[in-house]
C-alpha cells in the first residue's frame, strides 16, 4: 500500500509539472485522487477531515490573487515598475517590490502579476528578461516567512496550530530578511547585475490616482488584517472587503483571475499526501525533529513532495509548537531548488510561458541553487540564533 501511496503522489505531482498534451495541471492529480479514494489507498471516509483544514487557507488563496488582479487594473504596479524603471537603481527596486508584494499579499498572487510585468519593464531597461522574471518566483520563496499569509503553508501551519501573525514576525522576519539580503546579493552575482543600469523610459508624470487608490487598499487589507486577527476575523475575509472596494471603484469583477485550478490541485496534492501519511505512518517522523534536522528534512520533503503535502505529513510529528519553525522555513525556501517544490514554481512557469520568455527545470535548478543555498544557510543560522 505505501509504494502504490508513493506512486499516485509521484504521478499527481509529475502529470502537475509536466502537463501532457496540454492537459490543465490539476488533471492527473485529481484522477491520481480518485484512485487513490477508489483503491484504498486513502480512505474515502476520512477526505472530509483531511480537506478541512484546507479550507480557510485555498479560501484566501482564491480571493487574494483576484484582490491583486484588481490592483493591476487600478494600476498601481504599472505605476511603482515605472518608478523603479526611471532608477538607476531599476533591479533592486524591483526586488524589493516583489518581496513586499510577497510578504504582504501572497507568494501566488506576486508570481502570475508581476511576473509578466517584470517582463515587460525589462524591455524598458539594459536588463535580460530572463534575469527580471525569476525576481518574483526566488522571493516567493525568501520572502514568503514574514506573515501568515505570504504563503499558503503559514495559513495551514496557523490553522493548525493557532498561530498570529505577531508569532511569524518573531520567528520567521528576521531569517526571511536575511535570506532575501543574501539572495539578492547572489542573484546579482548568477545574472552579472551591474549596480546602476541605464534607463530607456522618459520621464511622465506619475498617475496619481492609480498610486493613492492602490496603496490605499493595500493599508486597508492590512489594517483589516492585523486589526481583526485578534477578534477572529479570518484572513480571506479582510481580502475579500478589501476586494469589494476595490471592485467598486473599477466596476469589474475578477472572474477568471480566480485560481480555481490551483485550488483544486492543491486539495489533489493533499488527498495524496494523506495516502502516503497513512501507508507510511513513521517515514516522516524528521519533520517534527525541529533545530537543524527538522529544515533540512523541509527542504529535501519539499523538493522530493511539493511543499505542501511535505508540511501536512510533518505537522503531525511535530512534539511541541515551537518546533514547527524550522519545518516552516525548510517548506518555504525548499521550492528554490526545483521547479516542483511549490505550486508557486508552477504558476510561474506558466506566465513566463505566457509573456514569451522560455525557461527550463534545469535552467530554474541552477539559477535557484545559486541563490537559494547560501540564503537558506543565512537564514537557518538567523532562526537559530532566535532560538
Amino acid at each position: 500500500m505505501g509504494a502504490a501511496a508513493v506512486a499516485l503522489l509521484a504521478v499527481g505531482l509529475a502529470g502537475a509539472l509536466t502537463r501532457p498534451r496540454n492537459i490543465p495541471a490539476w488533471s492527473l492529480p485529481v484522477i491520481a485522487a480518485f484512485v487513490a479514494a477508489a483503491t484504498g489507498v486513502v480512505d474515502s471516509s476520512q477526505i472530509h477531515d483531511v480537506l478541512r483544514p484546507l479550507a480557510a487557507p485555498l479560501a484566501f488563496v482564491l480571493v487574494a490573487v483576484p484582490l491583486a488582479a484588481s490592483l493591476d487594473q487600478v494600476g498601481v504596479f504599472d505605476e511603482l515598475a515605472a518608478v523603479a524603471a526611471r532608477s538607476r537603481h531599476v533591479v533592486g527596486a524591483l526586488w524589493i517590490l516583489a518581496g513586499l508584494v510577497v510578504a504582504l499579499l501572497n507568494l501566488d498572487a506576486a508570481v502570475v502579476l508581476l511576473t509578466p510585468l517584470y517582463i515587460r519593464t525589462a524591455l524598458l531597461v539594459d536588463v535580460d528578461p530572463v534575469a527580471l522574471a525569476f525576481q518574483p518566483v526566488l522571493l516567493a520563496s525568501l520572502a514568503s516567512g514574514v506573515l501568515v499569509v505570504s504563503n499558503l503553508t503559514n495559513l495551514l501551519a496557523a490553522s493548525h496550530l493557532s498561530l498570529q501573525n505577531t508569532d511569524f514576525l518573531r520567528h520567521l522576519a528576521l531569517p526571511s530578511l536575511a535570506a532575501s539580503t543574501v539572495g539578492w546579493f547572489a542573484y546579482r552575482r548568477v545574472f552579472n547585475i551591474r549596480p546602476r543600469v541605464t534607463a530607456r523610459v522618459g520621464r511622465r508624470a506619475p498617475d496619481r490616482r492609480a498610486l493613492v487608490v492602490g496603496l490605499a487598499a493595500i493599508a486597508l487589507f492590512l489594517v483589516l488584517l492585523l486589526g481583526g486577527e485578534p477578534f477572529g476575523v479570518p484572513a480571506w475575509a479582510a481580502a475579500l472587503a478589501t476586494e469589494l472596494v476595490l471592485i467598486g471603484v473599477t466596476r469589474c469583477v475578477p472572474w477568471r483571475q480566480v485560481p480555481v485550478d490551483t485550488a483544486v490541485l492543491a486539495a489533489a496534492l493533499v488527498v495524496l499526501a494523506a495516502g502516503v501519511a497513512s501507508a507510511l505512518p513513521h517515514a516522516f517522523t524528521s519533520l517534527g525533529a525541529g533545530g537543524a534536522r527538522g529544515f533540512a528534512a523541509g527542504v529535501v520533503s519539499a523538493n522530493l513532495l511539493n511543499n505542501l503535502p511535505a508540511l501536512l505529513l510533518g505537522l503531525p510529528h511535530l512534539s511541541a509548537r515551537g518546533r514547527v519553525w524550522p519545518l516552516l522555513l525548510g517548506v518555504n525556501l525548499g521550492p528554490l531548488l526545483l521547479l516542483t517544490g511549490s505550486l508557486a514554481g508552477l504558476l510561474w512557469q506558466a506566465s513566463v510561458r505566457r509573456a514569451g520568455v522560455e525557461v527550463g527545470a534545469a535552467s530554474y535548478t541552477r539559477v535557484g541553487a545559486a541563490v537559494g543555498l547560501p540564503a537558506m544557510a543565512a537564514a537557518a543560522l538567523v532562526l537559530r540564533i532566535l532560538g
